[in-house]
């Protein structure tokens, strides 16, 4: 970075990270994930390895002190910033600047950060912002850290919930706090939509780290639809703390499947009906505002954004690629450039970067080759084309170029790829790649002018970041049958026109096919972090069946007689 960027932090319970974000004229940021390099899913604490990486990369000693900033938030770790290993760390690693117990003091309240960090994706002047997730700040701190005007807050207690801006220009400002109560007081948390979801997420699968995988749950076909009072009535119930594997959950029965269902589907209903009723109250309070930007950890559920999409509530619907907390570190450094009067929100991410902001890595030839000497041989990749067809004939494709996205969902720069045309293509994902239950969906890349001619959108809308799961076309559902859900969708990225390697890729395989769609998940497998480094790929390339991994301009192909040692068996 040509210039001496703000550095934000998220620390605490989880998806802890850091950012180096530059404002000149547009933003450019650098975001690295502690889980990423950890490899440890959802890592919390301190971004001790992630800090340790930027400072190798940015000269945090000569950064103004003012320009750190960070927000903590965590009920376990408070006295983890004054511990010797901390203290010994910061030390060692030209990384002074980040020590909580001296110079480091300006905070900022989880849901302000959330907000800076949706800012740079707004192009409107006008704009509503909610932010939802499952548990902010106290507002104890949130009376103390908020640096944009709120309404009175004195009366207000528990955790921020869901939060209400409005901007105007380069103006902001706070219209409305939706607190959530003591985290043991389960009747009244279950006013909270998001803890309906997480507690249903604990109640299935034992742990409430999974309400993507009640998402999914919930397209399926419910043998009975519960009323809201039924569906509290079970998340009443205590809970068991047993956490529920692939096999586990694989081998339920068939009637122990259908209740968690039913109740997946009975919370997806009270958490879409509670937002959808939640915007059409703000779009008849500011009729005028055309834009409305959502984010936080309820940003994720694609098939709330695809019925507000398809409402036309706000002609503008704005969803980040990170909009949970691993957005967070970005927001803070923003939040900081703003209140130091550095950054107004007029201005935006640069061009096609803005998800893909991890560190740079070096994937040239040679050292592409060392790390893959004796697994692969290592090529020059050539025409896409080759790639394509590939892809057509039944290939599993793992793909991976330049930064890392940051946020949960790969976009197109550590992906895997596959054909949607080919029977059985969802199952073997699911068993043999990813390692993830039966009935969890796959999402697929789209080319951006055939959306319509696919799926069940309004004219003009996207879905850049995966961030929609509309509905199939009933003339088209027999082509996606292979990993359509049963409520006939699925969920999408829409690729412009763009000249992005996976736009050429999605050009090319169409002229094989007819079709610019492919399969597209994430490169990793279940509870593992995303493949961020030449390691983790080689790692992911030995432990699965895939043959063919596609770095950057290098073609890299599996050396015949080798052994995936997931599957135990010559590929």
């Amino acid at each position: 970075m040509k210039k001496k960027p703000f550095i934000g932090m998220n620390i605490g319970l989880h998806d802890v990270g850091i950012a180096a974000v530059e404002i000149a004229p547009e933003i450019r940021a650098l975001h690295l994930e502690e889980e990423r390099l950890s490899r440890i899913k959802k890592k919390g604490g301190f971004p001790y390895l992630a800090a340790q990486d930027l400072a190798s990369q940015v000269k945090l000693e000569t950064v103004p002190q003012e320009q750190f900033s960070y927000s903590f938030l965590s009920y376990t770790l408070e006295k983890f910033p004054v511990s010797e290993h901390h203290s010994d760390f910061l030390a060692k690693s030209a990384a002074a600047k980040l020590d909580m117990t001296k110079d480091l003091t300006r905070q900022f309240s989880h849901h302000e950060c959330h907000l800076f960090s949706i800012l740079p994706l707004v192009r409107e002047a006008q704009a509503l912002v909610v932010v939802a997730d499952g548990c902010g700040s106290r507002m104890e701190q949130v009376r103390e850290l908020h640096s944009i005007p709120h309404p009175p807050l004195g009366s207000i207690e528990g955790h921020e919930n869901i939060s209400i801006y409005l901007k105007k220009g380069d103006r902001l400002a706070c219209l409305k706090k939706i607190t959530h109560h003591d985290l043991g007081d389960v009747a009244r948390l279950l006013q909270a939509p998001s803890f309906i979801y997480e507690r249903t997420s604990t109640l299935i699968f034992g742990t409430n780290q999974y309400a993507g995988k009640v998402m999914g749950l919930a397209s399926l076909r419910p043998r009975e639809v519960l009323s809201r009072a039924e569906v509290e009535e079970i998340l009443m119930r205590p809970l068991e703390g047993k956490k529920l594997g692939k096999a586990e959950f694989d081998a339920l029965s068939p009637d122990e499947l259908q209740w968690r269902v039913d109740l997946a589907y009975g919370t997806q209903k009270i958490f879409q009906e509670y937002f959808l009723g939640l915007f059409e109250e703000l779009k008849l309070q500011f009729p005028d505002v055309t834009t409305l930007a959502f984010v936080g950890g309820c940003a994720l559920n694609c098939p709330l954004n695809t019925e507000t999409v398809k409402r036309k509530l706000f002609k503008h619907f704005v969803v980040s690629p990170f909009p949970n907390d691993e957005g967070i570190a970005i927001g803070a450094a923003l939040a900081n450039a703003y209140k130091l009067g550095r950054y107004r929100p007029t201005r935006h991410f640069y061009g096609d970067d803005v998800p893909f902001v991890g560190a740079p890595h070096d994937f040239s030839q040679e050292k592409v080759a060392a790390k893959f000497a004796g697994l692969a041989t290592v090529t020059k990749r050539g025409p896409l084309k080759h790639i394509a067809q590939l892809l057509a004939g039944g290939e599993v494709v793992a793909w991976i170029e330049g930064r890392s996205e940051a946020g949960p969902r790969a976009l197109g720069h550590r992906s895997l790829l596959a054909s949607p045309f080919k029977r059985g293509i969802k199952k073997k994902l699911n068993d043999q790649f990813k390692f993830r239950e039966a009935f969890r969906p796959y999402g697929i890349s789209v080319l951006r002018a055939d959306t319509r001619k696919y799926f069940d959108l309004p004219k003009g809308a996207a879905s850049p970041f995966m961030s929609l799961t509309p509905a199939v076309l009933s003339k088209e559902r027999k082509r996606f049958r292979e990993i359509l859900q049963p409520d006939g969708s699925v969920r999408i990225q829409t690729v412009g026109t763009s000249p992005t390697s996976l736009a050429k890729l999605l050009r090319s395989f169409k002229q094989e096919t007819g079709h610019g769609v492919l399969v597209h998940t994430s490169l990793n497998v279940m509870n593992e972090p995303i493949v961020e480094t030449l390691e983790d790929a080689v790692r992911f390339f030995t432990q699965s069946p895939v043959r063919i991994m596609v770095i950057g301009d290098l073609l890299v192909t599996k050396l015949q007689g080798k052994k995936s040692r997931s599957a135990g068996r010559a590929l």
